[in-house]
């Protein structure tokens, strides 16, 4: 049996507080998609909140290598 962990620090703070508050229904209800887009503009918020509070000095195209090594379902949701 192999066991992994990984660690949410402070970033399953923010995701936790991030949906106990609601932030994510507020945002779709004031910004619906109006494309047929895979995620809501919460869940990508969402992910740019995180990433900017870890990632402060990092280029866009390593934004995909940046949640390689998080566990995305953890923060962000179901199958991200």
């Amino acid at each position: 049996m192999d066991i992994t962990t990984t660690t949410l620090s402070h970033l399953g703070l923010v995701s936790g507080t991030f949906d106990e508050l609601g932030i994510a229904d507020l945002i779709d209800t004031n910004i619906p998609k109006s494309r047929n887009h895979n995620l809501s503009h919460s869940t990508v918020i969402k992910a740019m909140c995180l990433n900017g509070l870890e990632f402060n000095e990092s280029r866009l195209y390593l934004y995909s290598d940046y949640f390689e090594k998080l566990p995305t379902e953890r923060l962000l949701g179901k199958n991200i």
